[in-house]
């Protein structure tokens, strides 16, 4: 550390005590002057000129001071740098000491400095997982985040992979809380203007990925609380499955999830707007959607969901049409590819899939009138969302 005041009040004393012996020497000098002008005439000192000086002088020492004071606060800047990267150098060191890095077999970009990622299995449930995402991949570059009417969005900045239909399909993964939950929503790359909301879990764990820089073991698939596939790894209490379609299955949710999205993707498409109304949010639906409005767009989230619960309607309306376009399968993959198709809700614009005209005719018709009706009496015996704020103050 630099004492600043120390220096300046040595060097003030010492250049004062010098200008106070010249100023003595020269008034020394004046009075002679003065004695001899009663015999000729000499121009006396100008004290005046003398004293500008000493001013200009404490000023230039003024100047100095601040000067040091803007390197001393660099200085620390740097410093406090220079500490940081000393403790993760050391933590380096430890690991590699401890055998759990093998230096030859380091990459750039893939050495995790800082404390390990955490798994899905140290949190209790999903909910808490997914918090513990969203801190770290912001905390750490992965993610940034953005807000749009007071909604908070975390995109994520790597290209989000995983299969869908037996088909790779790849898109931006973003998280947002909708009425105290999570929600995970993927806006497609290799599709134009498609958006894919799932009601479940993938795995392997793709967060998992994110942290570590490197590929997972398996191809990343998504599964619900009906899927009869489910791998050892994937330790999701079923019933914590179930919540995630039921959630959606209730029209204020599916609702507000629904204009969660659509102001992402109108922000994603004007990124200088922060707030949107009803009518502009209204004329994005029907680019990402076969809807006309909001509703129809909330309302294709909820008819997905609605398929995954054990409802009278979809066992008497959703799966007979489902069945009759899926000619020559046998009954249990009819059952696992009509519940596959409704544990993500897919949406583009212009879509015409056999899955979209089902849900069409089943929800479609009305839906705009039915989301009123719901919205302002509300609906009885559908489940609540717990209250949570994420990320965590």
């Amino acid at each position: 550390m630099i004492d600043i005041q120390s220096i300046e009040m040595e060097y003030k004393r010492s250049f004062n005590q010098v200008s106070d012996d010249e100023m003595r020497e020269y008034r020394d000098l004046n009075n002679l002057i003065q004695e001899a002008n009663e015999f000729t005439y000499f121009q006396s000192s100008n004290l005046g000129f003398f004293e500008e000086l000493h001013h200009d002088a404490l000023t230039e020492i003024t100047n100095i001071r601040m000067k040091l004071e803007d390197f001393e606060t660099k200085w620390n800047v740097e410093l406090s740098k220079a500490e940081k990267l000393q403790k993760e150098l050391d933590w380096m060191l430890t690991q590699v000491n401890d055998n759990k890095i093998i230096p030859t077999s380091y990459q750039a970009g893939t050495l995790p400095f800082g404390k390990p990622f955490k798994s899905r299995d140290e949190f209790d449930t999903v909910q808490e997982y997914y918090q513990y995402v969203v801190e770290w991949a912001v905390a750490n570059g992965k993610a940034k985040e953005i807000i749009v009417d007071g909604q908070r969005y975390y995109e994520f900045t790597d290209t989000f992979y995983y299969e869908n239909y037996n088909k790779e399909v790849n898109g931006t993964l973003v998280m947002t809380e909708v009425n105290g939950e999570m929600i995970l929503f993927v806006q497609r790359k290799d599709i134009e203007s498609a958006v894919s909301v799932p009601f479940g879990v993938f795995y392997p764990d793709p967060f998992q990925r994110l942290a570590n820089g490197g590929e997972t073991d398996g191809t990343i698939k998504l599964y619900h609380w009906k899927s009869k596939d489910i791998p050892e790894g994937l330790s999701v209490p079923n019933e914590e499955l179930k919540a995630m379609a039921d959630f959606f299955a209730d029209t204020q949710n599916s609702y507000d999830a629904g204009m969660a999205i659509l102001k992402y993707l109108a922000h994603n498409k004007n990124p200088e707007k922060l707030s949107f109304t009803d009518t502009e949010l209204d004329k994005v639906a029907t680019n990402w959607s076969g809807g006309k409005n909001r509703f129809d767009f909330a309302g294709e989230v909820e008819a997905h969901a609605d398929m995954l619960t054990d409802s009278i309607l979809t066992e008497l309306a959703a799966k007979p049409m489902d069945k009759i376009d899926r000619p020559g399968n046998t009954d249990e993959e009819k059952e696992q590819g009509y519940y596959h198709a409704a544990s993500i809700a897919d949406m583009q614009k212009g879509e015409d899939g056999m899955m979209n005209k089902s849900f069409n005719s089943i929800w479609g018709s009305g839906q705009y009138s039915a989301y009123l009706q719901n919205l302002m009496h509300g609906q009885e015996n559908t489940p609540k969302a717990k209250k949570r704020s994420f990320p965590r103050q």
